[in-house]
C-alpha cells in the first residue's frame, strides 16, 4: 500500500505525521509524507518519502503583525493587507502540488487539511489525522474556536449541550468564504473536479460513509469521549522513532557537572517579546535555585549572553526523547508533542500557553495532577514563573501523578496502533508492499 500522509504546521504539527509514516514503513508499507519544505531535512533523517509543499503560511508566524494578533486574540482583519496576501498568495501556494505527491497511493491520511479533495480525484478513500479531541462533535468537547480565550473544562465535568452546539454551528457556518472559493478553485482549475454538494465536508466520503478518524494524543491523558462514533480511534501520540542525532557535547558536560535542570523551551509560537521572556527565565531559574537548559528553538526564548549565568545553558535544538529523562521538570508552551514526550519520560510540567490549543493541552495536565495551573504568557512575570516553577518541583503528588502517567504512555504504541488500524479498516487496499494481488 502507498499512503499519503499530509499536514501543514510547525514542528509540532508535523512530527506526528513524520513518525505515522515512518510506522507505515516499518509494517510494510510505502508512504510519502506532504509538509512545508521546511521539514525536509527531518522526514530524510527517518527515512520518508518527502513532497515539500510551500512553507510561505507557516512562515507568516514570524510576522509581527500576524504574532500581535495571536496574542491579543485577534483576527488577520485588523490587518487587510495581511489578509489579502494570505488569500491572494500564501493559502493557494500552500495547496498547490498535493496531487502530484498522491500519484499512486491508495490512500490519503491528513490533517482536516484538504486532503480528502486529492483523495477524491485520485478515487481512494480519506482518514482524518486529527491532533486535538475538538474535531469530531461531541457534547464533551467544544469545537477548538469556541474555546476562546478561556481554559476548557476537562471530560471530567460532563458532556454540556452547549459543547454539541458549538459543532452544530461550526458545521453550519463552514469555512471562511474566502477559503471556500480558494479550495473552490483549486479543485476546478488544478484537480479538475466539479462543484457538489458536500465537497467541503472531510467527515463523509464520497459516497457519504463517514471518514475514519485516528486521534493522535493519549487516552490517558484526554479520556475519549463516550459519543464519539465507533470510526473515531484515540490510538496515542506518535512518537518518532528515536533520532539519532548526537547532543551537542556542551550539552553533555553541563549535565554531568550537576544537579539535572529544569527545561525551558517554548517553540516558534511565542509573544512579541522572546528578549523579555528570556530575561524572565534566568531571573527565575536563580529566585528557584535550580540550573536550567534553554533551547531556544524557533525564537520562542531569546537570551541575548548565554554565558549569563553557568546555571543557565542555551541550545538551539536537542531531542526531547534523549533529554527529557536527564532533566527534573519540563517549562513549555503546552504543545501537543513536548507534553507528550515530556509525560513520557515522567516530568512534572509548567505549561506556559500561547494561543487556545495550547491552553487546551495546559488545563488537561493541570486536571491529571501533573502541573500547577496553567498561565497565559501574555500574563508571566518573573515572580509568576518562579512561584510556578517553585510548585512544579516541590509537590511530591505532581511527580508520582506525572511518572504514572509516564508509564501510561510508553506502553500505547500510537503510531503502530494507528497502522493497526487503517490495516483493520480498509483490508486489501492495504495490502503491505511486493505482497501479490
Amino acid at each position: 500500500m502507498r499512503v499519503l500522509v499530509c499536514t501543514y504546521g510547525s514542528r509540532g504539527d508535523t512530527e506526528p505525521y513524520v513518525a505515522l509514516a515512518c510506522a507505515l514503513n516499518a509494517a510494510g508499507h510505502e508512504a510519502v509524507l506532504a509538509a512545508p519544505s521546511t521539514y525536509a531535512g527531518l522526514a530524510a533523517r527517518h527515512g520518508v518519502e518527502f513532497a515539500a509543499r510551500d512553507a510561505g503560511l507557516l512562515n507568516l508566524i514570524h510576522d509581527p503583525r500576524l504574532r500581535r494578533q495571536i496574542e491579543d486574540g485577534r483576527a488577520t482583519g485588523r490587518h487587510p493587507d495581511l489578509a489579502l496576501e494570505i488569500r491572494d498568495r500564501l493559502f493557494p501556494a500552500h495547496l498547490t502540488g498535493l496531487l502530484e505527491a498522491a500519484a499512486d497511493a491508495d490512500l490519503v491520511v491528513h490533517r482536516a487539511d484538504y486532503g480528502h479533495h486529492v483523495a477524491e480525484k485520485i478515487g481512494v478513500p480519506s482518514v482524518l489525522g486529527l491532533l486535538n479531541p475538538h474535531g469530531v462533535a461531541s457534547a464533551y468537547y467544544p469545537t477548538i474556536e469556541a474555546l476562546g480565550t478561556e481554559a476548557p473544562r476537562p471530560r471530567a465535568d460532563g458532556p454540556s449541550r452547549e459543547n454539541l452546539r458549538t459543532h452544530v454551528r461550526a458545521r453550519l457556518r463552514g469555512e471562511p468564504a474566502p477559503t471556500r472559493k480558494c479550495v473552490e478553485q483549486w479543485r476546478e482549475r488544478d484537480l479538475g473536479l466539479p462543484p457538489r454538494a458536500g465537497m467541503h465536508d472531510r467527515f463523509h466520503q464520497v459516497d457519504n460513509r463517514p471518514v475514519p478518524v485516528l486521534h493522535a494524543f493519549s487516552r490517558h491523558l484526554v479520556e475519549p469521549a463516550p459519543d464519539w462514533p465507533p470510526w473515531v480511534h484515540t490510538t496515542g501520540y506518535w512518537f518518532l522513532p528515536t533520532d539519532r542525532v548526537a547532543p551537542p557535547p556542551r550539552l553533555v558536560r553541563f549535565l554531568e557537572q550537576g544537579a539535572p535542570p529544569v527545561f525551558f523551551g517554548l517553540g516558534s509560537l511565542v509573544g512579541t517579546d522572546p528578549r523579555r521572556t528570556g530575561r524572565m527565565v534566568v531571573e527565575a531559574t536563580r529566585r528557584v535555585g535550580v540550573r536550567a537548559v534553554v533551547v531556544a528553538g524557533a525564537g520562542g526564548i531569546a537570551i541575548d549572553d548565554p554565558e549569563t549565568s553557568d546555571d543557565v545553558l542555551v541550545v538551539d535544538d536537542v531531542p526531547y526523547d534523549w533529554l527529557f529523562p536527564r532533566v527534573r521538570a519540563a517549562v513549555h508552551a503546552g504543545g501537543l508533542g513536548t507534553t507528550h514526550h515530556a509525560l513520557a519520560a515522567g516530568l512534572p510540567q509548567v505549561a506556559l500557553p500561547f494561543h487556545v490549543e495550547q491552553m487546551s493541552w495546559a488545563t488537561h495536565l493541570h486536571a491529571r495532577g501533573v502541573a500547577p495551573p496553567p498561565i497565559w504568557q501574555r500574563d508571566l512575570s518573573t515572580t509568576v514563573l518562579s512561584t510556578a516553577v517553585r510548585a512544579c518541583l516541590t509537590d511530591p503528588a505532581r511527580t508520582r501523578a506525572a511518572q504514572a502517567l509516564g508509564r501510561n504512555l510508553r506502553s500505547e504504541g500510537g503510531a503502530t496502533a494507528a497502522v493497526e488500524v487503517l490495516e483493520a479498516i480498509h483490508g486489501p487496499r492495504l495490502r503491505r508492499t511486493g505482497e501479490a494481488a
